[in-house]
């Protein structure tokens, strides 16, 4: 398991490199850190920075963590703020292949109300789950 050190080490230095970090998570033992240009020259400035570098790696990814939880709190407001999607039970930050994204929690749900959701978010895209599925981040 990493060590926590770790993690924070990762953790403060996305907070400075934040135009182009994409948020951390742990791939069985292994720390990821998500960067949207050049992770091969983060990992270089990481490495020497962790106890357990053997246990970390980067990958790339489309949008920071600060555009990923500005679009969550977005979709949040729009659907749990006061509004008419009663059948919504749960808006959080979920990870789909290495790739943090945005998850509704339906039910029930059915295809009138998968598309008055993506309506509803536009421009911002969601996974929409039905039944009582939790979130992770």
């Amino acid at each position: 398991m990493q060590n926590s050190d770790d993690v924070e080490a990762v953790r403060a230095y996305g907070v400075g490199q934040a135009a182009e970090f994409g948020g951390i998570y742990f791939d069985g033992d292994t720390l990821v850190a998500l960067f949207t240009h050049r992770p091969e020259w983060h990992l270089g400035e990481l490495r020497p920075r962790l106890r357990r570098p053997f246990l970390f790696r980067t990958g790339e990814t489309d949008r920071t963590w600060a555009a990923v939880m500005a679009s969550n709190e977005r979709v949040r407001h729009r659907l749990m703020d006061g509004s008419d999607f009663g059948a919504v039970h749960g808006v959080g930050i979920t990870k789909v292949d290495g790739r943090f994204e945005i998850q509704v929690g339906v039910n029930p749900l059915d295809a009138e109300i998968e598309r008055a959701i993506e309506n509803a978010v536009k421009p911002d895209s969601v996974l929409i789950r039905g039944g009582g599925q939790s979130f992770s981040l």
